[in-house]
């Protein structure tokens, strides 16, 4: 700038210079009267081209251009240093917000031993759920097979060779010497009771399914072995239902239309109890082993019970059940025993609400957590409460057969003496 300003200065004094000294001087010398028109405008032509081709060419036009110049320079010079400012206002405004998503980042996924917790304790849950919705449908279709008489099962023949063979294993398995004052002791096999681990279990609910969390229980394989509670469980639901299964109806009989609708009967019979027997199977099946993968989480879930102060010799009592005293049944806790764990033992334990003094985002994680949790134990009393409303039906329906018949032999009566 003080270049442009030094150029434009010395245009101006050049041009005076001319105008006061040069110029009246070179006009003296060319027109000696000073006063001729024709004088005049000859000077006033060599002025314009004097002033053209001497001051304005040699001094103003390059004085100008460098000023045009520099001027451009500068003002190019300026936009690059606005332009490095802008750049820099980004790049430190891309640095900032780069550095507060990072801290953001840092805060909201610190890893929290509260959300481990969830994580790690419902790996195998909905495993263990499909479990046991299988084994309530393996143990429908053996309570199905039994009643009707399907081939390859005890009951095959006729309710004869069902008692005979619950009698037989009563005897065995369930019987105790000492029930009815001492009577059973003829009864049961070598005057002996049963082991503990099983002694009445073929009537004992509560010693049998009630107060285990865990049954040793897997309808997945074949094998039926005399260690598990799988043989328990059967017989107690035979006690409980179709005691007495129906009479077996030979084929030739089936050809009569009044023996078609007595059959007809008895299926409906089994129908309707096949509604009550539900309720059990669904118990038995929310409390079936989990799957091999359960293995993993049951450890997991002995050191929840463990902080809880639980001793480590009642642990497999509190995740398992009674069970036979060499099986294990904590080891692969079932969607029972792991939603009692998750839905109820979790919350018992002080540090739970210790680890709430957490970031806000872990805290919102198991805000979900619980309320998933919380989501699946609803589902569970929504599909009870469906099983209590389809008992109820059947039983009004039950109820009100015997109105319906006599409403339908009045209406029979009518129209036969119509006729």
């Amino acid at each position: 700038m003080m270049n442009v300003s030094r150029l434009l200065l010395v245009g101006i004094l050049v041009t005076a210079f001319a105008l006061a000294t040069i110029f009246p001087a070179y006009a003296a010398k060319k027109c000696p009267c000073g006063i001729c028109e024709s004088c005049l405008a000859i000077e006033f032509s060599d002025q314009e081209t004097w002033f053209h081709e001497e001051v304005f060419i040699l001094y103003f036009l390059p004085a100008w251009m460098l000023m045009t110049e520099q001027f451009s320079a500068m003002a190019m010079y300026q936009m690059l240093i606005i332009g490095n400012f802008f750049d820099a206002t980004q790049q430190i405004k891309a640095q900032r917000l780069r550095q507060e998503l990072a801290a953001l980042a840092h805060k909201d996924y610190q890893p929290s031993a509260g959300m481990c917790t969830f994580g790690t304790n419902v790996r195998t849950l909905a495993v263990a759920e499909r479990n046991g919705e299988f084994n309530v449908f393996a143990m429908a279709r053996r309570s199905q097979d039994r009643q009707l008489g399907k081939k390859n099962v005890s009951a095959a023949e006729g309710w004869g060779s069902d008692l005979s063979g619950r009698f037989e294993q009563m005897t065995t398995r369930y019987c105790n010497a000492t029930d009815h004052g001492g009577a059973y002791k003829e009864i049961c096999a070598e005057g002996q009771s049963a082991p503990a681990e099983t002694l009445n279990k073929d009537i004992n609910f509560a010693d049998t399914v009630g107060k285990a969390l865990t049954l040793d229980v897997d309808f997945t394989t074949p094998d039926l072995e005399n260690d598990k509670d799988e043989q328990d469980v059967w017989a107690l639901a035979n006690n409980l239902y179709a005691t007495k299964v129906p009479f077996r109806f030979p084929e030739f009989a089936l050809s009569d239309p009044a023996k078609q609708i007595g059959y007809l009967d008895m299926r409906s019979v089994i129908a309707k109890r096949s509604v009550a027997e539900q309720s059990y199977n669904t118990i038995v099946g929310m409390k079936a082993e989990g799957g091999e993968d359960a293995e993993k989480t049951g450890a997991y879930m002995s050191a929840i019970l463990k902080q809880l102060g639980v001793p480590e010799d009642d642990i497999p009592f509190m995740l398992g059940g009674i069970g036979t005293a060499d099986t294990d049944t904590s080891a692969r806790p079932s969607y029972y025993a792991q939603m009692e764990v998750l839905g109820q033992k979790i919350y018992q334990n002080p540090s739970f609400y210790m680890n709430l003094y957490d970031t806000p985002i872990n805290v919102i994680r198991k805000d979900v957590a619980m309320q998933a949790i919380d989501l699946m134990t609803d589902r569970s009393l929504y599909k009870s409460e469906l099983r209590t409303e389809a008992l109820l039906s059947v039983l009004l329906e039950t109820e009100i057969m015997t109105y319906q018949e006599a409403v339908q032999n009045r209406m029979a009566g009518v129209t036969n003496k119509g006729k």
